[in-house]
């Protein structure tokens, strides 16, 4: 029987700026001590649209940390604006290097997500200790459309706050109705790498019961995403600090 999840009202994280469709705050989810706190973590699409007025208004909310999460090639094409910014920390981390979708798999991105948390744990521990451990202020972390990259690592960490799994879940499918202004951008670039628009559009999907399914078998398989963190080896400390940039 498939579970019914409501999305959380996006309309009170969002931050609309032009030449981002995806971007919004993390707070504002209901935890065990309330609500997350706002300004500490934000999730992205690419920001190599983003124009100055744009970059300075992420300043003035008090960006001071970057974490790119998409492979050096595409990195290089569409460059991020704050990789040499003074006063922001700028990270190029590729979450999913070698994880190609396979089409045969009865979800092709849940397939994906869970071969990547076996696969890539040390890229997910570097960046999960970036966000535990960076300085005060907002840590944005961003992938190409801000859906599959970005997903898994806001859903670990809105997990390590205490964020109930409903919420977790919606927040993820939330990136369904983002996508649309960029839709057609992104097949058009996975056209000219190779991809057939048959083959592609299914990876623009972010059904809540992808999500639902990923965090359920990362509990078959890790125990919880405490254990699965500690596992690719952060420490308790870290644990702790993760836990804290969105509650504290």
């Amino acid at each position: 029987m498939t579970q019914t999840i409501e999305a959380q009202p996006i309309e009170t994280r969002t931050i609309d700026l032009p030449g981002v469709a995806n971007l919004r705050d993390l707070g504002d989810l209901p935890s065990p001590g309330g609500m997350t706190r706002r300004g500490r973590l934000l999730r992205s699409d690419s920001l190599h649209r983003l124009d100055a007025a744009g970059q300075g208004r992420l300043r003035d909310l008090g960006l001071t940390t970057v974490i790119d999460l998409r492979a050096a090639s595409e990195a290089a094409r569409a460059p991020n604006p704050f990789a040499t910014m003074p006063g922001i920390a700028y990270h190029n981390i590729s979450l999913f290097e070698g994880i190609l979708p396979r089409a045969e798999a009865p979800d092709v991105l849940q397939d994906m997500y869970l071969r990547a948390l076996e696969a890539r744990g040390a890229a997910f521990a570097q960046v999960m200790t970036l966000i535990a451990e960076a300085p005060e202020g907002a840590v944005l972390f961003h992938c190409a459309a801000g859906k599959d990259r970005t997903g898994m690592t806001a859903a670990l960490a809105l997990t390590m706050a205490g964020v109930a799994e409903e919420a977790v879940v919606a927040d993820y499918a939330l990136t369904a109705d983002r996508l649309a202004p960029i839709r057609e951008t992104l097949i058009a670039h996975a056209l000219a790498e190779g991809y057939s628009a048959e083959s592609f559009r299914p990876l623009l999907a972010c059904a809540p019961e992808t999500m639902a399914a990923t965090l359920a078998a990362l509990r078959a398989r890790f125990g919880s995403v405490p254990d699965y963190l500690a596992g690719i080896g952060i420490g308790r400390a870290a644990l702790a600090r993760l836990e804290r940039r969105l509650t504290a």
